[in-house]
């Protein structure tokens, strides 16, 4: 394997990495936010319909 095709072959490694950790972060951005979501619809379900 030539020199070119060694740092070919790592930044294609490198890549895949990097968009592998995307796709976690978005996934936990993701369930972040629905449980964001969910807290602020029970919240409002709270002051929307108070206990008598």
């Amino acid at each position: 394997m030539t020199e070119r095709e060694s740092n070919i072959e790592a930044m294609q490694d490198t890549t895949s990495q990097s968009l592998a950790n995307m796709g976690d972060i978005k996934q936990e951005n993701a369930e972040q936010l629905l449980q964001q979501m969910e807290a602020l619809c029970d919240e409002i379900n709270r002051q929307s319909y108070p206990l008598y």
